[in-house]
């Protein structure tokens, strides 16, 4: 924003480009402004607008940023959890990723459309080579009205469609029998001082039972042998018995009882409270708990 006000102030005069400000003002905004002038004179615009090209550009980069950055935290926390569900819940998400990144490279074939940069621009050729098979098919059928290309907006439908019809397709692949089975036969048994974490696998889900003493810590007792001074991993769960206290890394601290469903993001130290040995169930975060 300040290199643009400061072009605007010396590029329509209302500061002399000869003065000593208007030197100073030209070197400070002149790097950034002229490739905006640039591009703005080659596409036919007056370049004393350049500057708020340049605040348009900067805010849509920002947007844009932010939205990459929501959507790579979103994805991360999708992967994690899709991947403890097993092979059924890596299905989904590859399911889900494919659709993400292809409708990703449609939008921005769309804008940079609207800029003047089309297919033989070298870094929009991948947006392209991911989108042609759809949009270049549905074109031939749905030629371009005047100035409106209709065949990326029925590609994304198209796309919005096929998703939903492969996760109901892998949705419906149930299991065909009953499956039983008991925490007094676990896959694993972790233990640890005070403690044991016993694993079951059981369909597509990765079952724990945290079973701990009274006097049991995380930061004491697990701490040690999986190198990191606070537990980093995500739970969701239910108390079966006896009480626990958990204190998040911001120092946000609550204890949980028997009945109490909870789900407890990364980092965070937990005990057990009174003289009741404590036992809980997880139902995420089990594959990957102590070790």
């Amino acid at each position: 924003v300040l290199a643009a006000v400061a072009g605007w102030l010396v590029r329509t005069r209302r500061v002399s480009p000869f003065s000593a400000l208007g030197r100073a003002l030209r070197a400070a905004s002149d790097p950034l402004l002229r490739p905006v002038e640039t591009r703005v004179v080659r596409a036919g615009g007056n370049p004393v607008h350049a500057g708020w090209w340049l605040v348009v550009g900067v805010a849509a980069a920002g947007v844009v940023l932010v939205t990459v950055w929501q959507w790579a935290l979103e994805t991360a926390y999708e992967v994690a959890a899709s991947l403890s569900l097993g092979s059924h819940g890596t299905i989904v998400l590859l399911i889900r990723l494919v659709y993400k990144v292809i409708v990703i490279a449609l939008f921005v074939r769309v804008f940079a459309s609207w800029f003047g940069f089309h297919r033989y621009t070298k870094w929009l050729r991948p947006a392209y080579f991911l989108t042609d098979w759809l949009v270049e098919p549905i074109r031939r059928v749905l030629p371009p009205m005047g100035a409106f290309d209709w065949s990326p907006l029925a590609a994304w439908l198209v796309l919005v469609v096929l998703q939903r019809i492969l996760l109901t397709i892998v949705g419906g692949c149930t299991v065909k029998d009953a499956i039983l089975r008991r925490f007094d036969r676990p896959d694993e048994t972790r233990r640890f001082e005070k403690g044991t974490f016993e694993v079951v696998k059981i369909g597509n889900l990765v079952v724990g039972r945290a079973s701990y003493d009274p006097g049991w810590k995380w930061s004491t007792h697990v701490a040690p042998s999986v190198g990191t001074k606070t537990c980093q991993v995500e739970h969701i769960g239910l108390v079966v018995s006896g009480r626990c206290r958990v204190v998040m890394d911001d120092g946000k601290a609550f204890s949980l009882g028997p009945g109490d469903l909870f789900h407890i993001a990364p980092g965070h130290d937990s005990w057990v409270e009174g003289t009741e040995p404590y036992v809980s169930l997880h139902f995420l975060g089990a594959d990957a708990y102590a070790k």
